[in-house]
């Protein structure tokens, strides 16, 4: 019996080796772009990262990210009212998502204020705009069980708000967890990252939030793998102390984050089709740009999750 099982197997291989297809994949031509991250915020100088794009087939050394993709050399102008101006400058701080960012020192975020942001680097020019609104105001913040997970020792978050009909809004939210093995050193784009109010037919909104932003660029040196679910986990969990900040943004912030969900929550196929992002940066001169200048009035509130939520 032994023996006709081995004749068998022995028989299929071919079958099984016919079945595979050699697919020869022609990539185009690399141009290298610029890929920006910019974000001004209520009371706050302007933050905007800045990245050279690489080949698909790259590899990037976390320890050599400075050299290998953030742009050091850039100048970087933002405007309001289209005279007054702060240069920003690169400064090293825990607050970037890779520790370096050009940050400005004489404009701060206003209400109901419009900011144009300028980039030269090698010749090439970027501009893009963006308003800060009115601060978003949330009316309840809360840990709630998971749904269909019976244990009350993790949860996600809730938030909820009034909302006036009459005017289309849209909100951008951020998460950080601190507990006794970590604490996020910058704020994480959640599930979902922004929302407009479109989606409620009511002026009663709430929503769920789940922290789907961290990666293992943000991760601390010091957790080893056995801890890495702990660090990764979208929920909630017993002894977290949890940030929300809830921002109001204006609609081509929301188009940008809007677009930008599904491939950077759940991947993308490198053979398919790429998706559609919807940038807000623009290039004078031609050359390939990325990413979103974005405006924000936000309001942030903390939940520490010390009791059973059952």
């Amino acid at each position: 019996m032994k023996n006709r099982l081995k004749l068998l197997i022995f028989l299929l291989l071919p079958l099984f080796h016919a079945c595979e297809t050699e697919i020869d994949v022609t990539l185009p031509e690399y141009k290298e772009g610029v890929v920006v991250e910019g974000f001004i915020e209520l009371g706050e100088y302007a933050e905007v990262s800045l990245y050279k794009t690489l080949p698909y087939l790259s590899e990037i050394q976390l320890n050599n990210l400075l050299e290998q993709v953030i742009i050091q050399d850039a100048l970087v102008i933002i405007k309001k009212g289209g005279w007054q101006a702060d240069t920003l400058q690169l400064v090293q701080s825990s607050q970037a998502p890779l520790h370096w960012f050009y940050q400005g020192s004489v404009l701060k975020g206003e209400p109901n204020t419009e900011y144009e942001l300028q980039i030269e680097w090698k010749g090439k020019k970027f501009v893009a705009t963006t308003s800060i609104l009115e601060p978003r105001q949330l009316d309840t913040v809360r840990i709630d069980p998971l749904e269909g997970i019976e244990m009350d020792s993790i949860g996600r978050v809730y938030v909820a708000w009034k909302d006036d009909p009459a005017v289309r809004n849209y909100s951008f939210f951020r998460l950080k967890f601190a507990n006794e093995l970590y604490c996020d050193r910058t704020w994480l784009t959640c599930l979902p990252v922004a929302i407009d109010d479109i989606t409620f037919p009511t002026a009663d909104m709430n929503l769920n939030l789940y922290r789907f932003g961290a990666t293992r660029w943000f991760m601390p040196t010091h957790i080893q793998e056995q801890d890495y679910l702990q660090y990764f986990r979208p929920y909630c969990q017993y002894g977290d102390t949890i940030y929300v900040k809830a921002s109001a943004i204006d609609a081509a912030s929301f188009q940008f984050l809007n677009s930008m969900m599904v491939p950077l929550y759940f991947g993308d196929n490198p053979l398919g089709n790429p998706p559609l992002i919807h940038s807000n940066i623009r290039s004078l001169t031609g050359d390939p740009c990325f990413g979103s200048w974005i405006g924000t009035a936000s309001t942030e509130y903390m939940i520490i999750f010390d009791q059973l939520l059952r």
